[in-house]
């Protein structure tokens, strides 16, 4: 073998290693029992706040970039007439989950609940996001009356 063909071999075999290190890094898990565990105690405790109508720790639980969506008494009016509507909540059931954690600490979750509460029954629709330092927060939330 002569010397180019050594430095192409070589570069070769460099390359196959960055790019093993490259598509190593990007790995995710998907649907861990973990990150559904840790993403719905945020859930619990959101509603735990709802049927207290705690709007402020309700509030604590979104992302900035969620509460800069609406005007904050936008967002305080909508959680208030909600709570004022339906009442306490009754019971909730997953519909769906999905959660998917990378190997650099972010994580996003998913979550579909059908919903009794005493005046009615709804669907909702929880994001979520694991942000620096590790906090989850509310991305999203939707409410679907049925």
């Amino acid at each position: 073998m002569n010397e180019r063909s050594k430095k192409q071999v070589l570069g070769l075999i460099l390359l196959l290693f960055l790019s093993g290190c490259i598509f190593n890094v990007e790995r995710s898990q998907t649907n861990s029992i973990e990150d559904k565990f840790d993403s719905e105690q945020i859930v619990k405790k959101f509603y735990s706040y709802q049927n207290a109508a705690d709007i402020d720790q309700m509030l604590g639980m979104f992302s900035n970039e969620y509460i800069k969506q609406f005007e904050m008494q936008q967002l305080v009016v909508f959680l208030s007439e909600l709570r004022e509507q339906l009442g306490y909540l009754k019971h909730r059931y997953i519909k769906e989950w999905k959660t998917e954690s990378g190997t650099n600490s972010s994580s996003v979750y998913f979550f579909v609940f059908e919903n009794e509460y005493e005046n009615g029954h709804t669907t909702e629709t929880f994001h979520m996001r694991k942000e620096f330092p590790g906090r989850i927060r509310i991305v999203d939330y939707k409410v679907k009356r049925r």
